[in-house]
C-alpha cells in the first residue's frame, strides 16, 4: 500500500480590533489543536507571535481549534491534503 502523505501546516492567529477589515494583531500563546476525525489522534502547539507550525501532519480530515483565556474559542473542520497548492 502507498505510504500516507504527510505535510507541514502553518497557521496565523490574529485578533481583529473592530471588524475583519480593521487592523490585525498577532496572538501569542494561543493553543492550536488538531484532532484527526478518523483516528482521534491529536496534535497541539502554542502559537508564537501569531504563528503556529505543525510538521509531518498526516493527510485526513481534522477538527482544528484555536483557544486562549479571554478569547472566544473557534472550532472548524478542515481537510488536509498534501501537495495541493
Amino acid at each position: 500500500s502507498l505510504a500516507q502523505k504527510k505535510c507541514n501546516l502553518q497557521f496565523s492567529v490574529y485578533e481583529f480590533k473592530g471588524d475583519e477589515t480593521s487592523e490585525q494583531f498577532p496572538v501569542s500563546d494561543s493553543i492550536v489543536k488538531m484532532v484527526n476525525i478518523k483516528t482521534k489522534k491529536s496534535l497541539k502547539i502554542v502559537s508564537n507571535n501569531g504563528l503556529a507550525e505543525f510538521k509531518g501532519v498526516p493527510e485526513g480530515d481534522y477538527e482544528i481549534s484555536f483557544s486562549k483565556p479571554g478569547f472566544q474559542t473557534t472550532l472548524n473542520k478542515y481537510g488536509v491534503y498534501c501537495g495541493l497548492v
